[in-house]
């Protein structure tokens, strides 16, 4: 079923606003409705798509919070346009115990205003100022089989998805993503064989912030079977001084590993001082001023996935800049 009672609105939902009418069937065909709910408060959270990094860290949250949020009497509802299998492998892989809609058409998360995914993006990978590669709606088998290979999760046949595979000679490189509005996913991975001298030792993204869950989110994976020391910085005003406007003025810095918390930091220095300054170093990242209010982390890290996320303190907004370097 869509939702009734709910024609798209101009601007995003506001506190104090009526929320639009919520009828939507769940993974397992049960028809969720909003005016049924007698009272109870109602949590309701949109996600662009099943089983991605960010959304399963946003998802694996409220699970984790559910039983706090039920003993306040309120109930938890996930959203997004996947269909209802899709939706019934994301709820058993986390053992998510709440009930996922499903938005046919994102017809819900127009009515309340949430911006969504990226319809057809583009990437274009640069080397400097040259274009050295591009692509708008991935194909061929190779770049399934690599994917596999590495851990992606598959990209549906005839997609609107980019992909590209690349070998690249050491150096720095640009990625850009363009093609509208919307939440996009950029990832990059190494696919060099077993034993290669060739690494990818440093990946960075820089983006908007936004308040409340409007985070800048970076992703990676410790691979092998030993810890690996990282460099994790969040950069915000100090982008000023290399011509970008509008910079975040004090970035928060969290690490997780699914939906806990490993370490965060606000406003770098510190017992550590001496160690940071000597990785940035090592690795080549440019100084970062004494008493600036860039957030860095430097960590031993055990095999896994991770996530770096930059919020603004205070509800702060602007561009900011989250780089990951593997560290000696």
């Amino acid at each position: 079923m869509v939702s009734r009672g709910c024609p798209p609105l101009a601007q995003p939902l506001t506190c104090g606003d009526r929320a639009p009418q919520i009828a939507l069937n769940d993974q397992n065909g049960v028809e969720r409705r909003s005016d049924q709910l007698a009272g109870n408060a109602l949590v309701l959270f949109f996600y662009p798509k099943d089983d991605t990094p960010g959304c399963t860290m946003e998802a694996c949250a409220f699970r984790d919070s559910y039983s706090d949020l039920q003993a306040m009497g309120a109930e938890v509802w996930g959203v997004s346009g996947d269909d209802a299998g899709s939706h019934q492998r994301f709820a058993q892989r986390h053992s998510l115990p709440y009930p996922l809609l499903v938005d046919r058409g994102n017809q819900l998360r127009k009515a309340f205003g949430v911006p969504g995914v990226l319809a057809d993006p583009t990437m274009e990978l640069f080397s400097g100022q040259t274009v050295i590669g591009s692509n708008d709606d991935w194909a061929g088998a190779q770049v399934t089989t690599l994917g596999a290979k590495v851990g992606a999760f598959a990209l549906p046949a005839n997609s609107a998805d980019a992909a590209l595979l690349v070998t690249l000679p050491a150096g720095a490189y640009t990625l850009h993503v363009d093609g509208g509005d919307g939440v996009a996913l950029a990832e990059i991975y190494d696919a060099a064989a077993a034993g290669s001298a060739a690494q990818l030792l440093n990946v960075s993204t820089r983006g908007n912030v936004g308040a409340g869950a409007a985070a800048l989110i970076g992703g990676f994976v410790v691979a092998g079977n030993t810890p690996q020391r990282v460099l994790v910085r969040a950069i915000g005003r100090t982008l000023q001084s290399f011509g970008v406007q509008g910079a975040l003025a004090d970035p928060r810095l969290t690490v997780y590993r699914s939906s806990t918390i490993v370490a965060e930091n606000d406003n770098w220095g510190g017992a550590d001082t001496a160690a940071v300054l000597a990785a940035q170093l090592a690795v080549g990242a440019f100084p970062l001023p004494a008493g600036s209010k860039d957030a860095v982390l430097l960590l031993t890290l055990a095999p896994g996935a991770y996530t770096a996320q930059v919020t603004g303190v205070g509800a702060g907004e602007g561009v900011a800049l989250v780089e990951i370097y593997q560290a000696p």
